[in-house]
């Protein structure tokens, strides 16, 4: 099989090969996957993009899918028509909706929600940042084959990593719940990740060490047939446990 791997990925991590998955990804979020699938003696074929020969033709156990939520129902149709399972960081959108009849048709595992969204609060970041990039000026732009190339390619060298330099992740959610005696009551979660300037970003680790998790858990059986997304203690439990027993 033929192997799609980035230099800096060429490492000794290649073991004992006793599964086959095809990863789709984008970024450079995936080396943790990578990584923790290598140390369990997990082959991986890594497309970058979405590599279509694999969707038309190769072989794939599991598609771990971190390509832009717009190609996942392109990603599930081949799965579904390989009976092959996929892992997703999406929601679960109209479009996976739609196939879910195929799906347990298919009697495969289609797992969503995995990880942190890289898409947290894009919408914002993208609006407040676009003076600063210079998307608008007359200033050169690197060509690429696709407009989102280009665009990519520009923004690159504009926000690339000095020496030194490392990012953080800020998330923070508020749940408001009520209890059975009528008491309101208010929870708040947060999360404050920074980046290894010369490891792990803080976006891949939360994005990919549970995407490796989950992926060894649907290729073991021990996720049920369907769409599914994390909520509820039957697949939320046994991902916490096995991330407590994963490196910082």
């Amino acid at each position: 099989m033929t192997f799609f791997i980035p230099p800096i990925l060429t490492t000794s991590i290649w073991r004992k090969v006793w599964r086959v998955q095809v990863c789709f990804f984008s970024g450079f979020v995936v080396k943790p996957t990578l990584m923790l699938l290598g140390d369990k003696g997990v082959e991986v074929t890594v497309g970058t993009n979405i590599d279509r020969r694999f969707l038309l033709n190769g072989k794939m156990l599991i598609a771990i899918s971190l390509i832009p939520y717009t190609y996942y129902a392109l990603v599930i149709k081949s799965t579904i028509r390989k009976k092959s399972s996929v892992v997703t960081i999406s929601y679960i959108s109209p479009s996976m909706e739609e196939l879910e009849k195929e799906i347990d048709e298919a009697g495969i595992t289609v797992m969503n929600e995995i990880g942190l969204d890289q898409d947290t609060d894009e919408e914002h970041r993208v609006l407040a940042g676009l003076r600063w990039t210079g998307l608008f000026s007359d200033g050169a732009i690197i060509p690429r084959s696709t407009p989102l190339d280009t665009l990519c390619a520009t923004l690159g060298k504009k926000m690339a990593y000095e020496e030194g330099e490392r990012d953080l992740v800020f998330l923070q959610n508020k749940f408001e719940f009520q209890h059975a005696d009528g008491k309101h009551e208010m929870r708040t979660s947060t999360l404050c990740e920074y980046g290894d300037p010369k490891g792990y970003s803080a976006m891949a680790k939360p994005v990919d060490t549970p995407y490796g998790v989950i992926v060894m858990q649907v290729s073991e059986g021990k996720l049920p047939k369907g769409l599914l997304a994390p909520y509820t203690p039957e697949i939320c439990d046994p991902l916490r446990e096995e991330l407590r027993g994963v490196g910082n």
